[in-house]
């Protein structure tokens, strides 16, 4: 499965690799498939985004409230950032529900029981507006919290959290109105 992701790679003497360290991601969420963003849509199974990427870019996706996935959705080319593909939040029942909050996790892609940290993650929510703020907010590995980025739904906000040892991320829209799209996170290390 390609997934359009870009991987930074290290200037000093074009070596990709550092001990310890898992390079810094960007991700469209291009070429998966996707379904429909009309909320309160039933989830297909093969539009479901969990764990897909944990062993390629260390992070895993689902709900605040312990859905273990979240849909890739088709936003065409005038609601994406980028391409046509974003994520939206799913409810209990397997539904599409932009009301639920996104929340990313992020581990070591050599060794995904290991929990990471980063120091810097960005999202863009798409190019609808409809009123309301979008905020994501950084968590450490305990789940204190470390950072907030509160914005206007205007077309599209882009959010964004800097802070040392950012474990997860939780992604909510006042309005629950907003899909995502054009993750990027920096480099990875071990808790």
């Amino acid at each position: 499965m390609n997934l359009h992701c870009l991987r930074r790679t290290s200037p000093v003497l074009g070596l990709v690799l550092v001990t310890g360290l898992a390079q810094a991601a960007s991700i469209d969420f291009e070429d998966l498939t996707s379904m429909g963003y009309v909320g309160g849509t039933p989830v297909s199974e093969d539009a479901k985004l969990s764990d897909q990427l944990l062993t390629s870019e260390g992070v895993r996706f689902g709900t605040e409230d312990g859905q273990p996935y979240v849909a890739v959705v088709r936003l065409g080319s005038s609601h994406a950032t980028s391409g046509v593909n974003g994520i939206g939040p799913v409810a209990n029942g397997d539904i599409l529900n932009y009301h639920n909050t996104v929340r990313l996790e992020f581990f070591m892609p050599d060794s995904p029981t290991t929990p990471a940290l980063t120091d810097m993650v960005s999202i863009k929510g798409d190019r609808w507006t409809a009123g309301g703020w979008v905020q994501m907010e950084g968590f450490a590995a305990d789940g204190t919290l470390l950072a907030t980025d509160i914005k206007t739904d205007g077309p599209p906000p882009v959010l964004t959290v800097s802070a040392p040892g950012v474990h997860s991320v939780r992604l909510t829209s006042e309005e629950g109105n907003v899909a995502y799209d054009d993750l990027v996170f920096g480099d990875l290390r071990p808790v």
